[in-house]
C-alpha cells in the first residue's frame, strides 16, 4: 500500500477529527456553563423539564432511519474506488429520501400536537412549566427535522473525508447559539425562547453549509439516462442498509438518551437535576472521544477497500486505548472529587450522590469503549452481529431501570448500565473483535 495515502487518509482523518472537537466541542461548552445558569434562573422543575427535552435529541437523532450513516457508507466505498459517479447518485437518492421523511415527521407531529397532553407526559405540575412544555417540544421537533435533512450532506462530507468543511460552519453556529443563550438568560427568557436559541442557530449554521457546499462542488449537468437507471437500485439499497443503523441507533437511544426521561417520570423532574449534573462531566469526554475518533469510521471503510490492513489494525488499537485512558481518568477524578467539583460548578441546589458519581463514571468507561468497537463494526459492515448483542442488552436495561429506579433511587440507573454491558455485551464482542481482527486481511467488502 502506497505510504502517501496512507498518510493522506491519517491527515485527513486527524483534520476532521480535530476540527470536530474545536466546533462541536462548543457544544460541551455550552453544557458547562449555562447548566449553572439554567438552574438558577428556571428552578429545579423547569430545570429538569428543559433536561428532558433536550435529552430527547438523542432518541430524535434515529429518526432519519439510519439514512445519514447508510449514506456515509455508500460514499466511503465509492470515494475508496475513485468513482465520483456514485458518491452524487448516493448524495441525490438520500436528499430525495429524507425530504420526504422529515416531511412526513412533521405533518405527523403537527396533526398529533393539539391531543396530547404534554405537562402529563412529563410529569409536570406547575403552571408555568406547563405552558412552556408544548411550545418548547415544537420548536425543538420542527428543527430537528430540518436537521435530518442537512444531516445528509454533512455525513457525504464524512465520507469523502472532508467533514472539516461542515465543522466550520458547525462552529459558527455552535458559537453563535452560546452567545444567544447567555444574552436571553440575563434577559429572563423563557424555555421556548431558550430552545430556539439553542436550535435556530446551528439549523441556519448548517444550511448555510448545503448551499455552499453544493454550489461549489455538485456535479452542474442533470443524471443521463443511464445514471437515473443506475439510481434505481440505490433507494432500495440504502434503505436496507439504514433500517439496520436505525435499530443500532434506537437501541443507543434507549441505552443512555432515556435515563433522565426514566428519572423524570418514576422520580419527578426534581430528579433530572441530579441525574443531568452527574451525567454531563462524563458526557463531555464522550462527546470529545466520539468527535476525535468518529472520522475513522469512513477511513476504516475506505481503508479496508484500498486493501490497507496495517493502517486500520493499528488505528483501532490506538483508538481503543486512547479512549480507555481518558475515560478512565475521568471516572477517577470524578470518583474521589466529584462531589466537591458538582457543587462549585452547579451551585448548592444541586447534590447528586457519590454512588450516581461514581455509576456514570464507570459506565462512561464501558460505553466510550463500545463506541470506538462500534465505529470499526459499522465500517465493517458487522451491523447484524451489533443488533444481536445490543437489542435484548437494551431491553433488559430498560425494563431494570424502569422496575428499580422507584426502589433504589437515581444511582440504579448508570449501574444497571454497567452490570447489562458487562454481562451482555462485553464478553461476546470481545470475542468477536478478536477473531474479525485476525480475519481482517481476507474480508471483502
Amino acid at each position: 500500500m502506497n505510504r502517501k495515502v496512507s498518510v493522506g487518509r491519517s491527515a485527513r482523518t486527524a483534520m476532521t477529527g480535530l476540527s470536530s472537537v474545536a466546533s462541536r466541542g462548543i457544544v460541551g461548552i455550552t453544557s458547562l456553563i449555562t447548566i449553572p445558569l439554567m438552574l438558577r434562573h428556571l428552578g429545579a422543575e423547569r430545570f429538569g423539564l428543559w433536561m428532558s427535552i433536550v435529552s430527547l435529541q438523542a432518541i430524535l437523532s434515529i429518526a432519519d432511519f439510519g439514512l445519514g450513516n447508510s449514506l456515509l457508507n455508500a460514499v466511503s466505498v465509492a470515494f475508496g474506488k475513485g468513482d465520483d459517479g456514485l458518491i452524487w447518485r448516493s448524495i441525490r437518492a438520500a436528499l430525495r429520501m429524507q425530504c420526504l421523511l422529515s416531511s412526513a415527521i412533521a405533518a405527523v407531529f403537527l396533526a398529533a400536537y393539539p391531543f396530547v397532553d404534554w405537562p402529563k407526559l412529563f410529569n409536570i405540575k406547575t403552571v408555568s412549566a406547563s405552558a412552556e412544555v408544548g411550545p418548547t417540544l415544537l420548536i425543538l421537533v420542527l428543527a430537528f427535522c430540518l436537521r435530518l435533512i442537512i444531516n445528509v450532506i454533512q455525513q457525504a462530507q464524512m465520507g469523502v473525508q472532508r467533514g472539516y468543511l461542515a465543522n466550520i460552519w458547525t462552529a459558527l453556529g455552535n458559537g453563535l447559539s452560546l452567545g444567544g443563550i447567555i444574552l436571553a438568560l440575563e434577559h429572563g427568557a423563557d424555555l421556548p425562547t431558550l430552545c430556539l436559541v439553542f436550535v435556530g442557530f446551528p439549523v441556519a449554521a448548517g444550511a448555510a453549509n448545503v448551499v455552499s457546499w453544493l454550489w461549489r462542488m455538485a456535479p452542474g449537468s442533470p443524471a443521463n439516462g443511464a445514471e437515473r437507471r443506475l439510481d434505481g437500485g440505490l433507494p432500495k439499497q440504502m434503505l436496507l442498509v439504514g433500517l439496520q443503523f436505525f435499530l443500532l441507533q434506537a437501541t443507543a437511544a434507549m441505552i443512555g438518551g432515556m435515563d433522565p426521561l426514566i428519572a423524570g417520570h418514576i422520580l419527578g423532574p426534581e430528579s433530572v437535576a441530579d441525574l443531568s449534573v452527574a451525567q454531563k462531566p462524563f458526557e463531555v469526554v464522550s462527546i470529545f472521544l466520539v468527535l476525535l475518533s468518529q472520522p475513522l469510521w469512513p477511513a476504516y471503510r475506505e481503508a479496508v477497500v484500498s486493501r490497507d490492513v496495517r493502517w486500520v489494525r493499528w488505528t483501532l488499537f490506538r483508538a481503543l486505548t486512547a479512549a480507555l485512558l481518558l475515560s478512565g481518568f475521568a471516572a477517577i477524578t470524578m470518583g474521589f472529587a466529584g462531589r466537591y467539583l458538582i457543587s462549585v460548578w452547579a451551585g448548592p441546589n444541586a447534590h447528586p450522590s457519590t454512588m450516581l458519581i461514581v455509576g456514570y463514571g464507570i459506565a462512561n468507561v464501558v460505553t466510550t469503549l463500545l463506541t470506538q468497537a462500534s465505529f470499526f463494526l459499522n465500517a465493517m459492515g458487522k451491523i447484524n452481529f451489533q443488533l444481536a448483542i445490543l437489542v435484548p442488552a437494551a431491553v433488559v436495561a430498560l425494563t431494570l431501570k424502569f422496575l428499580l429506579t422507584k426502589h433504589f433511587g437515581l444511582a440504579a440507573i448508570p449501574w444497571i448500565t454497567v452490570a447489562v454491558w458487562a454481562v451482555m455485551t462485553g464478553p461476546p464482542l470481545t470475542l468477536y473483535m478478536r477473531g474479525l481482527i485476525r480475519r481482517l486481511s481476507s474480508i471483502n467488502i
